[in-house]
């Protein structure tokens, strides 16, 4: 999955609580060594039924979610800073949750690259470039929370409270990777 002798990062699927839901697509930012009981290093990635823009998003997806190209935000706003897989991504309006989680549970293979005319086999990966920028803007967005959070005490009870009624309200449970990601995912950081 992970080589960094090539300079890649893997998307993985079946990343789930059970069997009643669908496979998801996540970033695998390090692969612990076969021996190691440690897991990878992933981001969850989700497309919260298409949302296009950031304010669509609960506060606390704000403060962490980053577009993935093609993506409405990077049309919408030159400049954006945003991620590109090799080849594009198919999805339209996918976003990445920059922030880095231990995956205990077995990832069962790449996200395979269905689109017409590509390779049998084929799958999506980040180069080196993109994958060192998701690295830096996971640890910048950790270290903006935790300031917000030591100048607002309430923030991260108001911004859950937010998000379990936005979500269960706006977006369809099946796009919520967060909730669909709890077994084998540190509830945890990785610091």
């Amino acid at each position: 999955m992970f080589s960094p002798t090539v300079g890649v990062t893997s998307f993985a699927s079946k990343v789930q609580r059970n069997d009643a839901y669908n496979p998801r697509p996540c970033v695998i930012l390090y692969k612990a060594a076969k021996s190691s009981p440690g897991g990878c290093i992933i981001c969850l990635m989700a497309t919260f039924s298409r949302a296009g823009r950031l304010e669509d998003l609960p506060e606390v997806l704000q403060k962490f979610c980053i577009p993935l190209s093609p993506h409405d935000m990077c049309m919408n706003h030159p400049g954006v800073k945003h991620i590109h897989t090799i080849p594009e991504w198919q999805m339209r309006n996918t976003w990445i949750i920059a922030y880095r989680y231990r995956a205990y549970g077995k990832l069962r293979g790449r996200w395979e690259n269905r689109a017409p005319l590509s390779p049998i086999g084929s799958s999506y990966r980040l180069n080196g470039d993109m994958r060192e920028l998701l690295i830096s803007i996971c640890m910048q967005r950790k270290i903006q929370w935790e300031a917000l959070s030591a100048q607002d005490p309430n923030l991260g009870k108001r911004c859950y409270e937010q998000y379990k009624v936005r979500i269960t309200c706006v977006f369809n449970r099946e796009d919520v990777v967060i909730d669909v990601c709890t077994k084998g995912v540190s509830p945890e950081p990785v610091e």
